[in-house]
C-alpha cells in the first residue's frame, strides 16, 4: 500500500536524523528543564519536559533518547489524519489522506525534533476527531478522547488557545451546540478548563512571566509591512501545489456548508479561523523569532478532507490529481530532508560556514563540549553567556555539574531570563558564590554581534577577577566560534583585564 510504504520510509528517515543530529538550541533547554520537574515554567507549559524526561529516563542524554517520545508522536500523526478523514470520507480516500499527511513538509521537523509542537499536533487531532464524532451522538468514549487532547493541549503551548477558539468556532458552526447541555460533554470540558490550572498557577506566581513573554514581550504589536510575507511563505514551505489545493478545499468546504452540509462546518472553522487569524496577525507580531509554523493545525482537517473533495469534484481524475499534489509535496520534504541531512553531517556544513544556509542552532555544540569537558577543573565553576549555550553544556556533562548564565540580550529575546532567575543559576545567583571561587567561562562568539563582541568581552573584566583567555574553539568550517576563559569570582576595580582572543 502506497501509505504504508510511504509512511516506513519518512519514519526511517526521521529515525536516522534524530540518531545524527546534534541538540538544536530550544531542545538542549527544554532538556534542562526536563532535569527540573514542574508543572509550568516561564517559556512553556510542563508537556515538552515530561516527555523528554520519560526519554531520558529509558535512554539518558543521547539525542536519540531525548527525542523518542517525540518521534512516537510524529509517526502518530498521519494515521490520526487517517482516523479523522474516515468521519466523512470511504477507505481508500482516507488512505490517500494519509499520503498527504505524509507529504507536508513541516511534518518532517516535527515528527522528531523534541518541541511542543508535536503534543500540540496529537492534542488538535485528538479533539477535532472526537468532535467530528460528537456531531452525531455523544458518546462517553468521544467525550473522553476530547478530554485527553485537551488535557494534552493546555499542557503543551500557550498557542492551544487559538486551536481551542477555532474548534468551540467549528463545533457551533456545524451545530454541535445542542450538545452543550450533555453532562458527558462538560464532564470533558471542566477536565480540559483544569488542566489550564497549572500554568495559571506558574503565572499567577511569578509576575505572569509566561504570559507577558508570549503576548507582550515578544510581540510588538505595532503594524509592519513585513506581515504580507506570510501567506507567500507558507505557500513554498507547505509547497505551493498542495498549498493552493488545501486553499481551494476550504472554499469548497465553505460552500457545501453554507448548502447545508453541517458537519462541514466543522472543518471551515477549525482551519478557517487559524489560517485567517495567523494572516492578519503577522502584520503586527512578532517578526523575528520562528513562526512559520504556527497555522500547522489548521491543514489538518484540510489534509483529511482533500481527497474526499477532489473524489466529488472530479471523480475520474481524482487518483491522478491526489498523485500529482503527493509528488509535490515530496518534493518539499526532500529539500526540507537536505537542510537537515546538511547539518547532520558537518562535513557539508561546513562548506556554508558563513552563510544564510549554515545550520548553526545544530552545529558547534559536540566540539564545545568535548573542549570543556577537556579543560575544565573539578573545582571550577562552569558559566556559559548565553541561555542556549548553557542548556547544550548542561546536557553534554549529563546534569553532572550545574551551569551558570551571564547576562545576555539573547535570554531575554528568547524569554529564558525568568526562568534561569527561578532556578537560581543567572548572574545573580552567581554573585552570591564564595568571592575568588575559581570560574571557567565559556563564550558564544558568534551568538554576539561582531562590532558588540570586543565589548562584550570587555564587559568581563567588570565581572571577574584574573581573566585569562584559554582558547578558541569552532564549529564545522569556523561557521560558529567559542572562546574559552577562566577567572575568579569578584572584580577588582581598575585592575589591568586581557580579553584578547586569538585562534591558537
Amino acid at each position: 500500500m502506497k501509505f504504508l510504504a510511504l509512511w516506513s520510509l519518512m519514519l526511517l528517515l526521521k529515525l536516522w536524523l534524530a540518531w545524527k543530529l546534534q541538540l538544536f538550541g530550544d531542545e538542549a533547554f527544554y532538556a534542562w528543564e526536563s532535569s527540573k520537574p514542574a508543572w509550568a515554567y516561564s517559556d512553556l507549559p510542563g508537556m515538552t519536559a515530561w516527555l523528554i524526561r520519560l526519554g531520558v529516563e529509558l535512554g539518558g542524554y543521547h539525542p536519540f533518547a531525548i527525542r523518542i517520545a517525540f518521534m512516537v508522536i510524529g509517526a502518530l500523526i498521519p494515521f490520526l489524519i487517517i482516523r479523522v478523514a474516515r468521519n466523512f470520507s470511504p477507505d481508500t480516500q482516507a488512505w490517500q489522506a494519509g499520503v498527504l499527511a505524509c507529504c507536508l513538509p513541516l511534518l518532517l521537523p516535527m515528527g522528531f525534533m523534541a518541541l511542543p509542537e508535536a503534543p500540540l499536533c496529537l492534542a488538535a487531532l485528538l479533539c477535532f476527531d472526537a468532535a467530528l464524532r460528537l456531531l452525531g451522538k455523544c458518546r462517553w468514549q468521544d467525550c473522553l478522547q476530547l478530554a485527553l487532547g485537551l488535557v494534552i493541549g493546555a499542557t503543551s503551548h500557550y498557542r492551544f488557545i487559538i486551536i481551542l477558539l477555532a474548534g468551540i468556532f467549528g463545533f457551533i458552526l456545524a451545530g454541535g451546540w445542542r450538545h452543550c447541555r450533555d453532562p458527558k460533554l462538560l464532564f470533558a470540558l471542566v477536565i480540559g478548563a483544569c488542566a489550564w490550572l497549572p500554568l495559571f498557577l506558574y503565572n499567577e506566581q511569578h509576575d505572569f512571566a509566561g504570559w507577558q513573554f508570549q503576548f507582550h514581550e515578544r510581540n510588538p504589536w505595532q503594524f509592519s509591512v513585513r506581515g504580507v510575507h506570510q501567506v507567500p511563505i507558507q505557500a513554498i514551505i507547505v509547497t505551493p501545489v498542495l498549498y493552493a489545493a488545501m486553499i481551494w478545499c476550504l472554499w469548497r468546504v465553505f460552500r457545501a456548508w453554507r448548502n447545508g452540509n453541517k458537519p462541514m462546518g466543522m472543518i471551515a472553522g477549525v482551519a478557517a479561523l487559524p489560517l485567517v487569524l495567523f494572516a492578519g496577525l503577522a502584520f503586527f507580531v512578532d517578526q523575528v523569532r520562528t513562526s512559520f509554523h504556527w497555522p500547522l493545525q489548521a491543514y489538518f482537517p484540510l489534509l483529511a478532507a482533500l481527497p474526499f473533495v477532489i473524489s466529488e469534484k472530479f471523480p475520474h481524475a481524482s487518483e491522478r490529481m491526489i498523485n500529482w499534489i503527493s509528488i509535490t509535496g515530496l518534493a518539499g520534504v526532500a529539500i526540507a530532508f537536505s537542510y537537515f541531512l546538511m547539518a547532520a553531517m558537518p562535513g557539508m556544513a561546513g562548506a556554508f560556514a558563513g552563510k544564510k544556509a549554515y545550520p548553526d542552532n545544530f552545529l558547534g555544540w559536540n566540539e564545545i563540549s568535548d573542549e570543556t569537558k577537556s579543560l575544565i577543573g573539578n573545582d571550577e565553576v562552569l558559566v556559559a553567556d548565553n541561555f542556549m549555550l548553557a542548556a547544550q553544556l548542561r546536557v553534554s556533562f549529563a546534569e553532572e555539574r550545574e551551569v551558570y548564565v551571564l547576562d545576555h540580550p539573547l535570554n531575554v529575546k528568547h524569554g529564558r531570563a525568568r526562568q534561569l532567575k527561578d532556578w537560581h543559576v543567572d548572574y545573580e545567583a552567581l554573585q552570591t558564590l564564595k568571592r575568588d571561587t575559581p570560574v571557567f567561562i565559556v563564550i558564544e562568539e558568534t551568538n554576539t554581534k561582531e562590532w558588540l563582541r570586543d565589548q562584550w568581552r570587555a564587559k568581563l573584566c567588570g565581572q571577574f577577577n584574573g581573566l585569562k583567555f584559554e582558547k578558541m574553539v569552532f564549529g564545522p568550517g569556523k561557521g560558529k566560534s567559542f572562546s574559552l576563559f577562566r577567572a575568579r569570582l569578584g572584580a577588582d576595580s581598575g585592575k589591568p583585564c586581557d580579553t584578547r582572543v586569538n585562534s591558537r
